[in-house]
């Protein structure tokens, strides 16, 4: 059985990798929900509680945290929930 897999990005519009993540997982066909901290600055401390990083993007791959565009660490992850 297939657990289903809930991926939050934490990005910005003005993040050049966080574009990368998202076309990737579009691409995929792999739903997310996105956070864009200009719009909601009030989540950057979330973030960075939950990341320990001021760097985005940051994935949340059910509970497995993932920063910056690390493909092969994505694809490991996806690969758990038989997302790809």
């Amino acid at each position: 059985m297939t657990e289903k897999v809930k991926i939050k990005i934490y990005s910005s519009p003005d993040c050049s990798y966080c574009y990368v993540v998202k076309d990737y997982l579009s691409h995929q066909g792999i739903g997310f929900e996105e956070i864009d901290l200009y719009e909601q600055p009030e989540k950057r401390q979330e973030m960075e509680e939950i990341s320990k990083q001021k760097n985005i993007p940051v994935l949340i791959i059910n509970d497995e945290i993932i920063i910056g565009w690390k493909k092969e660490k994505i694809d490991e992850a996806l690969k758990k929930y038989g997302t790809i």
